[in-house]
Protein backbone atom coordinates (compact mmCIF):
# COMPACT_ATOMS: atom_id res chain seq x y z
CA UNK A 1 0.00 0.00 0.00
CA UNK A 2 2.44 2.30 0.85
CA UNK A 3 4.70 1.34 -2.63
CA UNK A 4 1.35 2.38 -4.41
CA UNK A 5 1.35 5.82 -2.73
CA UNK A 6 5.03 6.24 -2.82
CA UNK A 7 4.41 5.52 -7.17
CA UNK A 8 1.16 8.01 -7.16
CA UNK A 9 3.40 10.50 -5.24
CA UNK A 10 6.36 9.91 -7.55
CA UNK A 11 4.13 10.17 -10.61
CA UNK A 12 2.57 13.35 -9.52
CA UNK A 13 5.83 15.07 -8.99
CA UNK A 14 7.22 14.15 -12.03
CA UNK A 15 4.02 15.77 -13.93
CA UNK A 16 4.40 18.95 -11.80
CA UNK A 17 8.07 19.05 -12.53
CA UNK A 18 7.45 18.51 -16.03
CA UNK A 19 4.85 21.40 -16.27
CA UNK A 20 6.99 24.06 -14.55
CA UNK A 21 10.06 23.16 -16.72
CA UNK A 22 8.24 23.25 -20.18
CA UNK A 23 6.05 26.10 -19.25
CA UNK A 24 9.11 27.85 -17.92
CA UNK A 25 11.11 27.07 -21.60
CA UNK A 26 8.29 27.98 -23.20
CA UNK A 27 8.01 31.79 -21.41
CA UNK A 28 11.46 31.78 -21.89
CA UNK A 29 11.51 31.12 -25.57
CA UNK A 30 8.66 33.92 -25.79
CA UNK A 31 10.20 36.28 -24.27
CA UNK A 32 13.19 35.77 -25.98
CA UNK A 33 11.04 36.35 -29.03
CA UNK A 34 9.48 39.57 -27.76
CA UNK A 35 13.25 40.84 -26.84
CA UNK A 36 14.48 40.21 -30.23
CA UNK A 37 11.81 41.85 -31.52
CA UNK A 38 12.50 44.61 -29.77
CA UNK A 39 15.69 44.86 -29.96
CA UNK A 40 15.67 45.20 -33.89
CA UNK A 41 13.24 47.69 -33.89
CA UNK A 42 15.47 49.87 -31.34
CA UNK A 43 18.19 49.23 -33.30
CA UNK A 44 16.85 49.95 -36.74
CA UNK A 45 15.26 53.49 -34.90
CA UNK A 46 18.70 53.97 -33.70
CA UNK A 47 20.95 54.11 -36.70
CA UNK A 48 17.79 55.08 -39.27
CA UNK A 49 19.38 55.85 -42.57
CA UNK A 50 23.05 56.98 -41.51
CA UNK A 51 24.29 53.13 -41.76
CA UNK A 52 22.50 52.62 -45.21
CA UNK A 53 24.26 55.66 -46.45
CA UNK A 54 27.37 54.64 -45.29
CA UNK A 55 27.29 51.60 -47.11
CA UNK A 56 26.36 52.59 -50.33
CA UNK A 57 29.62 54.61 -50.42
CA UNK A 58 31.93 52.05 -48.56
CA UNK A 59 31.03 48.62 -49.97
CA UNK A 60 33.93 49.06 -53.41
CA UNK A 61 34.71 44.95 -52.76
CA UNK A 62 33.58 41.74 -50.95
CA UNK A 63 35.51 42.07 -47.82
CA UNK A 64 33.52 45.88 -47.17
CA UNK A 65 30.49 44.21 -47.79
CA UNK A 66 31.38 41.33 -45.48
CA UNK A 67 32.48 43.52 -42.71
CA UNK A 68 29.15 46.09 -42.87
CA UNK A 69 27.04 42.85 -43.22
CA UNK A 70 28.44 41.71 -39.87
CA UNK A 71 27.73 44.74 -38.61
CA UNK A 72 24.27 45.28 -39.29
CA UNK A 73 23.48 41.32 -38.57
CA UNK A 74 25.08 42.41 -35.23
CA UNK A 75 22.77 45.15 -35.03
CA UNK A 76 19.25 43.76 -36.28
CA UNK A 77 20.09 40.56 -34.88
CA UNK A 78 18.43 38.36 -37.59
CA UNK A 79 20.24 37.96 -40.72
CA UNK A 80 16.48 37.47 -42.95
CA UNK A 81 16.74 41.17 -41.82
CA UNK A 82 20.13 42.07 -43.10
CA UNK A 83 19.53 39.94 -46.54
CA UNK A 84 16.14 42.30 -46.77
CA UNK A 85 18.28 45.02 -46.68
CA UNK A 86 21.19 44.26 -48.96
CA UNK A 87 18.24 42.91 -51.75
CA UNK A 88 16.93 46.81 -51.35
CA UNK A 89 20.40 47.99 -51.60
CA UNK A 90 20.77 46.01 -55.41
CA UNK A 91 17.52 46.78 -56.56
CA UNK A 92 18.43 50.52 -55.84
CA UNK A 93 21.32 49.83 -57.92
CA UNK A 94 23.92 51.05 -54.96
CA UNK A 95 25.49 47.36 -54.52
CA UNK A 96 26.15 44.66 -57.15
CA UNK A 97 24.93 41.28 -56.69
CA UNK A 98 27.43 39.02 -55.00
CA UNK A 99 28.29 41.90 -52.74
CA UNK A 100 24.59 41.73 -51.62
CA UNK A 101 24.74 38.38 -51.19
CA UNK A 102 28.28 38.54 -49.52
CA UNK A 103 26.78 41.13 -46.94
CA UNK A 104 23.86 38.75 -46.30
CA UNK A 105 26.30 35.80 -45.30
CA UNK A 106 28.68 37.30 -43.38
CA UNK A 107 25.70 38.59 -41.03
CA UNK A 108 25.29 35.24 -39.58
CA UNK A 109 28.72 35.92 -38.04
CA UNK A 110 27.47 39.33 -36.65
CA UNK A 111 24.45 37.64 -35.49
CA UNK A 112 26.35 34.77 -34.00
CA UNK A 113 27.92 38.08 -31.20
CA UNK A 114 24.31 37.44 -29.59
CA UNK A 115 25.18 33.52 -27.97
CA UNK A 116 27.95 36.02 -25.98
CA UNK A 117 24.84 36.78 -23.92
CA UNK A 118 24.89 33.19 -22.46
CA UNK A 119 27.79 33.80 -20.59
CA UNK A 120 26.52 36.48 -18.27
CA UNK A 121 24.65 35.09 -15.27
CA UNK A 122 21.58 36.87 -13.73
CA UNK A 123 21.60 38.88 -10.98
CA UNK A 124 19.85 41.36 -8.53
CA UNK A 125 21.60 44.69 -11.32
CA UNK A 126 19.69 42.77 -14.17
CA UNK A 127 16.48 42.75 -12.34
CA UNK A 128 16.57 46.55 -11.63
CA UNK A 129 17.66 46.73 -14.83
CA UNK A 130 14.33 45.38 -16.37
CA UNK A 131 12.45 47.46 -14.05
CA UNK A 132 14.13 50.83 -14.54
CA UNK A 133 14.52 50.51 -18.50
CA UNK A 134 10.93 48.95 -19.19
CA UNK A 135 9.56 51.64 -16.69
CA UNK A 136 11.67 54.18 -19.34
CA UNK A 137 10.61 52.39 -22.46
CA UNK A 138 6.91 52.39 -21.94
CA UNK A 139 7.06 56.47 -20.67
CA UNK A 140 9.37 57.40 -23.58
CA UNK A 141 11.24 59.47 -21.12
CA UNK A 142 13.78 60.99 -21.81
CA UNK A 143 12.44 61.00 -25.28
CA UNK A 144 15.35 61.24 -26.95
CA UNK A 145 16.60 58.91 -25.66
CA UNK A 146 13.79 56.26 -26.16
CA UNK A 147 15.68 54.00 -28.86
CA UNK A 148 18.68 53.51 -26.94
CA UNK A 149 16.51 52.57 -23.68
CA UNK A 150 14.98 50.20 -25.83
CA UNK A 151 18.42 48.66 -26.91
CA UNK A 152 18.92 48.08 -22.97
CA UNK A 153 15.43 46.83 -21.98
CA UNK A 154 15.57 44.31 -24.95
CA UNK A 155 18.88 43.30 -24.13
CA UNK A 156 17.32 43.10 -20.28
CA UNK A 157 14.67 40.88 -21.27
CA UNK A 158 17.13 38.73 -23.26
CA UNK A 159 19.43 38.11 -20.61
CA UNK A 160 16.73 37.16 -18.35
CA UNK A 161 14.86 34.65 -20.88
CA UNK A 162 18.70 32.99 -21.30
CA UNK A 163 19.59 32.79 -17.53
CA UNK A 164 15.12 31.48 -17.28
CA UNK A 165 16.16 28.67 -19.74
CA UNK A 166 19.17 27.79 -18.81
CA UNK A 167 18.13 26.75 -15.22
CA UNK A 168 14.53 24.74 -16.12
CA UNK A 169 16.88 23.42 -19.12
CA UNK A 170 19.48 21.80 -16.52
CA UNK A 171 16.21 20.45 -14.61
CA UNK A 172 15.10 18.26 -17.87
CA UNK A 173 17.35 15.44 -16.74
CA UNK A 174 15.53 15.23 -13.65
CA UNK A 175 12.44 14.37 -15.09
CA UNK A 176 12.85 10.23 -15.46
CA UNK A 177 11.64 9.57 -18.93
CA UNK A 178 12.81 12.35 -20.24
CA UNK A 179 16.67 11.02 -19.18
CA UNK A 180 15.61 7.87 -19.93
CA UNK A 181 15.02 8.32 -23.77
CA UNK A 182 18.38 10.94 -23.51
CA UNK A 183 20.10 8.29 -22.62
CA UNK A 184 19.01 6.11 -25.29
CA UNK A 185 20.34 8.27 -27.50
CA UNK A 186 24.02 8.06 -26.19
CA UNK A 187 25.04 5.65 -28.68
CA UNK A 188 24.03 7.29 -31.79
CA UNK A 189 25.34 10.47 -33.73
CA UNK A 190 22.42 10.49 -36.59
CA UNK A 191 19.28 10.81 -34.22
CA UNK A 192 20.40 13.79 -32.46
CA UNK A 193 21.50 15.31 -35.40
CA UNK A 194 18.28 14.77 -37.05
CA UNK A 195 16.26 15.96 -34.20
CA UNK A 196 18.11 18.96 -33.29
CA UNK A 197 17.21 19.83 -36.80
CA UNK A 198 13.54 19.07 -36.34
CA UNK A 199 13.65 21.61 -32.87
CA UNK A 200 15.12 24.35 -34.91
CA UNK A 201 12.50 24.47 -37.27
CA UNK A 202 9.88 24.06 -34.65
CA UNK A 203 11.54 27.02 -31.98
CA UNK A 204 13.24 28.96 -35.25
CA UNK A 205 15.54 30.13 -32.59
CA UNK A 206 19.32 28.96 -32.44
CA UNK A 207 20.43 30.38 -29.35
CA UNK A 208 18.05 28.42 -27.42
CA UNK A 209 18.76 25.14 -29.28
CA UNK A 210 22.75 25.93 -28.15
CA UNK A 211 21.70 26.58 -24.25
CA UNK A 212 19.83 23.33 -24.46
CA UNK A 213 22.74 22.12 -26.17
CA UNK A 214 25.24 23.01 -23.69
CA UNK A 215 23.24 22.17 -20.48
CA UNK A 216 22.47 18.21 -21.84
CA UNK A 217 26.12 18.34 -22.61
CA UNK A 218 27.02 19.29 -18.62
CA UNK A 219 24.71 17.33 -17.08
CA UNK A 220 26.40 14.22 -19.14
CA UNK A 221 23.24 13.42 -20.47
CA UNK A 222 24.80 13.76 -23.85
CA UNK A 223 28.40 13.83 -24.56
CA UNK A 224 30.53 16.40 -25.92
CA UNK A 225 31.14 14.77 -29.45
CA UNK A 226 26.75 14.41 -29.91
CA UNK A 227 26.98 18.25 -28.72
CA UNK A 228 29.28 19.14 -31.62
CA UNK A 229 27.04 16.83 -34.32
CA UNK A 230 23.50 18.19 -32.67
CA UNK A 231 25.31 21.99 -33.74
CA UNK A 232 25.80 21.04 -36.99
CA UNK A 233 22.02 19.50 -37.07
CA UNK A 234 20.81 22.85 -36.00
CA UNK A 235 22.68 24.57 -38.71
CA UNK A 236 20.88 21.90 -41.51
CA UNK A 237 17.42 23.21 -39.24
CA UNK A 238 18.47 26.96 -40.09
CA UNK A 239 19.05 26.19 -43.81
CA UNK A 240 15.26 24.52 -43.90
CA UNK A 241 13.56 27.52 -42.59
CA UNK A 242 15.51 29.81 -44.70
CA UNK A 243 14.46 27.25 -47.85
CA UNK A 244 10.63 26.68 -46.79
CA UNK A 245 10.91 31.06 -47.06
CA UNK A 246 12.64 31.24 -50.19
CA UNK A 247 9.13 29.28 -51.69
CA UNK A 248 7.49 32.21 -51.44
CA UNK A 249 9.62 34.73 -52.86
CA UNK A 250 10.65 35.56 -55.94
CA UNK A 251 13.68 37.73 -57.58
CA UNK A 252 16.61 39.12 -55.66
CA UNK A 253 15.42 38.04 -52.26
CA UNK A 254 15.07 34.38 -53.61
CA UNK A 255 18.78 34.39 -54.50
CA UNK A 256 19.64 35.53 -51.48
CA UNK A 257 18.25 33.77 -49.38
CA UNK A 258 19.00 30.20 -51.14
CA UNK A 259 22.78 31.51 -50.20
CA UNK A 260 21.89 31.74 -46.83
CA UNK A 261 19.86 27.66 -47.35
CA UNK A 262 23.30 26.82 -48.91
CA UNK A 263 25.62 28.46 -46.66
CA UNK A 264 23.99 26.49 -43.66
CA UNK A 265 23.95 23.64 -45.44
CA UNK A 266 27.84 23.48 -45.99
CA UNK A 267 28.26 23.91 -42.76
CA UNK A 268 26.30 21.54 -41.58
CA UNK A 269 27.00 18.49 -44.12
CA UNK A 270 30.82 19.07 -44.66
CA UNK A 271 31.87 20.22 -40.66
CA UNK A 272 29.70 16.66 -39.92
CA UNK A 273 31.94 14.72 -42.33
CA UNK A 274 35.11 16.19 -41.43
CA UNK A 275 34.20 15.61 -37.76
CA UNK A 276 32.92 11.97 -38.76
CA UNK A 277 36.60 11.59 -40.03
CA UNK A 278 38.44 12.50 -37.04
CA UNK A 279 36.24 10.57 -34.77
CA UNK A 280 36.73 7.07 -36.54
CA UNK A 281 40.41 7.78 -38.16
CA UNK A 282 42.11 9.94 -35.28
CA UNK A 283 43.08 12.40 -37.37
CA UNK A 284 43.74 15.88 -35.34
CA UNK A 285 41.22 18.25 -37.03
CA UNK A 286 37.70 19.93 -36.01
CA UNK A 287 37.14 18.24 -32.99
CA UNK A 288 41.38 18.65 -31.75
CA UNK A 289 40.95 22.87 -32.73
CA UNK A 290 37.94 23.26 -30.76
CA UNK A 291 39.02 21.23 -27.77
CA UNK A 292 42.49 23.27 -27.70
CA UNK A 293 40.58 26.57 -27.23
CA UNK A 294 38.99 25.90 -23.78
CA UNK A 295 37.93 23.06 -21.63
CA UNK A 296 34.06 24.94 -20.66
CA UNK A 297 31.44 23.27 -23.43
CA UNK A 298 29.90 26.61 -23.39
CA UNK A 299 32.91 28.03 -24.97
CA UNK A 300 33.79 25.07 -27.24
CA UNK A 301 30.15 25.07 -28.98
CA UNK A 302 30.29 29.10 -28.96
CA UNK A 303 33.74 28.51 -30.84
CA UNK A 304 32.65 26.21 -33.00
CA UNK A 305 29.10 28.17 -34.35
CA UNK A 306 31.47 31.17 -34.97
CA UNK A 307 34.92 29.24 -36.59
CA UNK A 308 32.30 26.94 -39.25
CA UNK A 309 30.35 30.49 -40.44
CA UNK A 310 33.56 32.54 -40.64
CA UNK A 311 35.03 29.85 -42.57
CA UNK A 312 32.34 29.57 -45.11
CA UNK A 313 31.84 33.12 -44.89
CA UNK A 314 35.22 33.49 -46.50
CA UNK A 315 35.31 30.64 -48.60
CA UNK A 316 31.54 32.21 -50.31
CA UNK A 317 32.78 35.74 -50.35
CA UNK A 318 36.49 34.74 -52.47
CA UNK A 319 33.81 32.62 -54.70
CA UNK A 320 30.97 34.64 -54.83
CA UNK A 321 31.35 35.82 -58.13
CA UNK A 322 30.62 32.50 -59.77
CA UNK A 323 28.19 31.56 -57.24
CA UNK A 324 26.20 34.75 -58.21
CA UNK A 325 26.39 32.94 -61.59
CA UNK A 326 24.93 30.35 -60.72
CA UNK A 327 22.18 31.68 -58.64
CA UNK A 328 21.39 33.35 -61.68
CA UNK A 329 20.86 30.46 -63.37
CA UNK A 330 18.85 28.26 -61.27
CA UNK A 331 16.52 31.15 -59.77
CA UNK A 332 16.79 34.29 -62.59
CA UNK A 333 15.30 37.28 -62.05
CA UNK A 334 12.95 37.97 -64.91
CA UNK A 335 12.83 41.61 -66.01
CA UNK A 336 9.24 43.51 -65.68
CA UNK A 337 8.08 44.14 -69.04
CA UNK A 338 4.45 44.89 -68.00
CA UNK A 339 4.56 48.65 -67.58
CA UNK A 340 1.67 48.75 -65.53
CA UNK A 341 3.76 46.40 -62.85
CA UNK A 342 5.96 48.26 -60.44
CA UNK A 343 9.76 47.59 -60.86
CA UNK A 344 11.53 47.81 -57.61
CA UNK A 345 8.53 47.90 -54.72
CA UNK A 346 7.75 44.16 -55.44
CA UNK A 347 10.22 43.10 -52.58
CA UNK A 348 9.19 45.52 -50.34
CA UNK A 349 8.53 44.68 -46.73
CA UNK A 350 6.84 47.27 -44.03
CA UNK A 351 9.39 45.54 -41.33
CA UNK A 352 12.18 47.62 -43.07
CA UNK A 353 10.56 51.16 -43.59
CA UNK A 354 13.96 52.93 -44.64
CA UNK A 355 15.01 50.24 -47.07
CA UNK A 356 11.04 50.60 -48.11
CA UNK A 357 11.13 54.05 -48.60
CA UNK A 358 14.27 53.80 -50.74
CA UNK A 359 12.72 51.24 -53.13
CA UNK A 360 9.79 53.69 -53.21
CA UNK A 361 11.70 56.58 -54.49
CA UNK A 362 13.21 54.75 -57.21
CA UNK A 363 10.13 53.36 -58.59
CA UNK A 364 8.51 57.40 -58.56
CA UNK A 365 11.95 58.28 -60.49
CA UNK A 366 11.07 55.47 -62.86
CA UNK A 367 7.59 57.26 -63.38
CA UNK A 368 9.07 60.51 -63.99
CA UNK A 369 11.32 59.17 -66.63
CA UNK A 370 8.44 57.76 -68.48
CA UNK A 371 6.96 60.87 -69.08
CA UNK A 372 9.36 62.54 -71.72
CA UNK A 373 8.97 58.72 -73.55
CA UNK A 374 5.48 60.16 -73.83
CA UNK A 375 6.00 63.58 -75.59
CA UNK A 376 8.67 62.09 -77.75
CA UNK A 377 5.95 59.45 -78.71
CA UNK A 378 3.47 61.99 -79.12
CA UNK A 379 6.14 63.90 -80.96
CA UNK A 380 6.67 61.28 -83.03
CA UNK A 381 2.92 60.42 -83.37
CA UNK A 382 1.29 63.83 -84.60
CA UNK A 383 -1.39 62.95 -87.14
CA UNK A 384 -1.82 58.67 -86.51
CA UNK A 385 -5.51 57.95 -84.79
CA UNK A 386 -3.92 55.38 -82.20
CA UNK A 387 -2.17 58.31 -80.28
CA UNK A 388 -4.99 58.90 -77.74
CA UNK A 389 -4.95 55.01 -77.27
CA UNK A 390 -1.75 54.82 -77.06
CA UNK A 391 -1.19 57.76 -74.48
CA UNK A 392 -4.32 56.91 -72.64
CA UNK A 393 -3.13 52.78 -71.71
CA UNK A 394 0.24 54.12 -70.60
CA UNK A 395 -1.73 57.21 -68.70
CA UNK A 396 -3.33 54.21 -67.11
CA UNK A 397 -0.03 51.87 -66.38
CA UNK A 398 1.55 54.56 -64.57
CA UNK A 399 -1.97 54.62 -62.35
CA UNK A 400 -1.40 50.75 -61.66
CA UNK A 401 1.91 51.39 -60.43
CA UNK A 402 1.32 54.70 -58.61
CA UNK A 403 -1.53 52.61 -56.68
CA UNK A 404 0.44 50.23 -55.45
CA UNK A 405 3.43 53.17 -54.31
CA UNK A 406 -0.07 54.54 -52.32
CA UNK A 407 -1.11 51.46 -50.90
CA UNK A 408 2.60 50.83 -49.69
CA UNK A 409 2.97 54.31 -48.25
CA UNK A 410 -0.17 54.03 -46.02
CA UNK A 411 0.86 50.34 -44.97
CA UNK A 412 4.38 52.01 -43.49
CA UNK A 413 2.22 55.19 -42.15
CA UNK A 414 0.10 52.57 -40.31
CA UNK A 415 3.42 51.50 -38.63
CA UNK A 416 5.11 52.57 -35.24
CA UNK A 417 8.55 54.24 -37.28
CA UNK A 418 10.65 56.61 -35.89
CA UNK A 419 10.90 60.43 -36.46
CA UNK A 420 13.48 60.45 -39.00
CA UNK A 421 10.96 57.79 -41.11
CA UNK A 422 7.92 59.64 -40.06
CA UNK A 423 9.43 62.90 -42.11
CA UNK A 424 10.23 61.17 -44.80
CA UNK A 425 6.70 59.41 -44.93
CA UNK A 426 5.36 62.94 -44.97
CA UNK A 427 8.13 64.25 -47.97
CA UNK A 428 7.06 61.55 -49.54
CA UNK A 429 3.44 61.58 -49.44
CA UNK A 430 3.94 65.55 -50.65
CA UNK A 431 6.26 64.13 -53.34
CA UNK A 432 4.00 61.84 -54.78
CA UNK A 433 1.29 64.30 -54.92
CA UNK A 434 3.22 66.44 -56.80
CA UNK A 435 4.72 63.90 -59.42
CA UNK A 436 0.58 62.71 -60.13
CA UNK A 437 -0.24 66.17 -61.07
CA UNK A 438 2.55 66.33 -63.04
CA UNK A 439 1.36 63.21 -64.75
CA UNK A 440 -1.63 65.03 -64.90
CA UNK A 441 -0.35 67.90 -66.59
CA UNK A 442 1.94 66.07 -69.30
CA UNK A 443 -1.17 63.87 -70.53
CA UNK A 444 -3.66 66.99 -71.11
CA UNK A 445 -0.53 68.59 -72.56
CA UNK A 446 0.37 65.63 -74.73
CA UNK A 447 -3.58 64.75 -75.36
CA UNK A 448 -3.94 67.86 -77.48
CA UNK A 449 -4.43 67.88 -80.99
CA UNK A 450 -3.72 70.51 -83.52
CA UNK A 451 -6.43 71.95 -85.44
CA UNK A 452 -6.45 70.72 -89.23
CA UNK A 453 -6.14 74.62 -90.17
CA UNK A 454 -3.22 75.49 -87.83
CA UNK A 455 -1.01 78.66 -89.02
CA UNK A 456 2.45 77.27 -89.61
CA UNK A 457 4.06 79.51 -86.99
CA UNK A 458 1.66 78.17 -84.44
CA UNK A 459 2.26 74.94 -85.57
CA UNK A 460 5.74 75.11 -85.03
CA UNK A 461 5.52 77.28 -81.71
CA UNK A 462 3.23 73.92 -80.61
CA UNK A 463 6.45 71.18 -81.64
CA UNK A 464 9.36 73.85 -79.50
CA UNK A 465 6.74 73.96 -76.36
CA UNK A 466 6.30 69.74 -76.34
CA UNK A 467 10.16 69.84 -76.75
CA UNK A 468 10.68 72.10 -74.37
CA UNK A 469 8.79 70.38 -71.83
CA UNK A 470 10.70 67.08 -72.85
CA UNK A 471 14.21 68.98 -72.56
CA UNK A 472 12.71 70.17 -69.00
CA UNK A 473 11.81 67.00 -67.71
CA UNK A 474 15.18 65.30 -68.87
CA UNK A 475 17.25 67.94 -67.29
CA UNK A 476 14.51 68.25 -64.05
CA UNK A 477 15.51 63.81 -64.04
CA UNK A 478 19.09 64.10 -63.94
CA UNK A 479 18.87 66.61 -61.12
CA UNK A 480 17.01 64.47 -59.18
CA UNK A 481 19.28 61.07 -60.12
CA UNK A 482 22.40 62.56 -59.60
CA UNK A 483 22.03 65.56 -56.91
CA UNK A 484 24.87 67.33 -58.36
CA UNK A 485 26.01 70.48 -58.15
CA UNK A 486 26.21 70.87 -62.00
CA UNK A 487 22.83 69.36 -63.24
CA UNK A 488 20.71 71.05 -60.01
CA UNK A 489 22.25 74.56 -61.63
CA UNK A 490 21.49 73.42 -65.12
CA UNK A 491 17.86 72.94 -63.81
CA UNK A 492 18.13 76.44 -61.65
CA UNK A 493 19.49 78.07 -64.80
CA UNK A 494 16.47 76.39 -67.62
CA UNK A 495 13.64 77.49 -65.32
CA UNK A 496 14.83 80.72 -63.90
CA UNK A 497 13.29 82.82 -67.08
CA UNK A 498 10.44 80.61 -68.19
CA UNK A 499 7.25 82.74 -67.09
CA UNK A 500 8.87 85.89 -69.01
CA UNK A 501 9.18 83.86 -72.08
CA UNK A 502 5.47 82.45 -71.92
CA UNK A 503 4.03 85.92 -71.89
CA UNK A 504 6.02 86.38 -74.93
CA UNK A 505 5.12 83.85 -76.74
CA UNK A 506 1.61 84.67 -75.53
CA UNK A 507 1.88 88.30 -76.69
CA UNK A 508 3.60 87.49 -79.78
CA UNK A 509 1.56 84.67 -81.63
CA UNK A 510 -1.90 85.31 -80.28
CA UNK A 511 -1.77 89.17 -80.95
CA UNK A 512 -0.04 88.76 -84.32
CA UNK A 513 -1.06 85.89 -85.84
CA UNK A 514 -4.45 87.56 -87.31
CA UNK A 515 -4.69 84.04 -89.89
CA UNK A 516 -5.52 81.75 -86.82
CA UNK A 517 -9.14 80.71 -86.10
CA UNK A 518 -10.22 80.51 -82.39
CA UNK A 519 -9.69 76.79 -81.91
CA UNK A 520 -6.25 77.42 -83.09
CA UNK A 521 -5.46 80.11 -80.58
CA UNK A 522 -7.27 78.53 -77.97
CA UNK A 523 -5.33 75.15 -78.05
CA UNK A 524 -2.25 77.06 -78.07
CA UNK A 525 -3.47 78.95 -75.21
CA UNK A 526 -4.15 75.79 -73.40
CA UNK A 527 -0.54 74.21 -73.99
CA UNK A 528 1.11 77.03 -72.56
CA UNK A 529 -0.80 77.64 -69.43
CA UNK A 530 -0.29 73.59 -69.23
CA UNK A 531 3.60 74.18 -70.13
CA UNK A 532 3.71 76.49 -67.06
CA UNK A 533 1.82 74.36 -64.74
CA UNK A 534 3.93 71.65 -65.28
CA UNK A 535 7.32 73.62 -64.83
CA UNK A 536 5.77 74.94 -61.84
CA UNK A 537 5.12 71.26 -60.68
CA UNK A 538 8.78 70.41 -61.49
CA UNK A 539 10.14 73.25 -59.84
CA UNK A 540 8.62 71.67 -56.78
CA UNK A 541 9.68 68.57 -57.64
CA UNK A 542 13.50 68.96 -58.06
CA UNK A 543 13.35 71.47 -54.73
CA UNK A 544 13.33 68.56 -52.68
CA UNK A 545 16.44 66.94 -53.91
CA UNK A 546 18.34 70.44 -53.99
CA UNK A 547 20.89 70.18 -51.48
CA UNK A 548 21.10 73.06 -49.17
CA UNK A 549 24.12 74.61 -50.11
CA UNK A 550 22.32 75.47 -53.18
CA UNK A 551 19.43 76.50 -51.98
CA UNK A 552 20.23 80.27 -51.13
CA UNK A 553 21.33 80.59 -55.31
CA UNK A 554 18.12 78.71 -56.00
CA UNK A 555 16.24 81.30 -53.88
CA UNK A 556 17.71 84.36 -55.69
CA UNK A 557 16.45 83.07 -58.86
CA UNK A 558 13.16 85.37 -59.40
CA UNK A 559 10.37 82.54 -59.73
CA UNK A 560 12.16 79.61 -59.81
CA UNK A 561 11.23 78.35 -56.12
CA UNK A 562 7.28 78.83 -56.44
Amino acid sequence: MVKKYERIFETHREKIMFNDVFSSLIGGIGLLFIALKILEASMRDLTGGYVRTIIKKHTSNNFQAGFWGGLMGLVAGDPAVVGFIAATLFSCKSMTLPRAMVMSIWSNVGSCCLFFLVFIDIDLIVLYMIGVTGFAFYLEKPFHWRHLIGVFFAISLMLYSLTLMKAQSENLVHIPWINDKLHELQSSYFQPFIITALLTIIIQADIVILVLIANLTQAKVLTPDQAFFMLFGMHLGLATINLLVSLNIRGVMRQIISVQVLVDTLIAVFFSIVFAIELYTGIPLIKALTTSVSDNIWTQLIFLVFFANIFMSLCFTFTMKYISIVMNVLFPVRAVVDPGTPKYIGECSIADPESSLDLINHELLDLVKRMPENIEYKLNNLNKDTTRDVLKQRHNQFYSVMNEIERLVHELGSKHCSDETADKLIAMTDRIQIIISLEEGIYHLTKLDFPPDLPEGLHNLGLEIYEAQEALLETVIEAVETSSDEDVNALINATANIDPTIDLIRQNYLKHDSHASVLSKAVILNMTSLFERNVWLMRRLSNQHIPKHLLAANTAKKGVVA
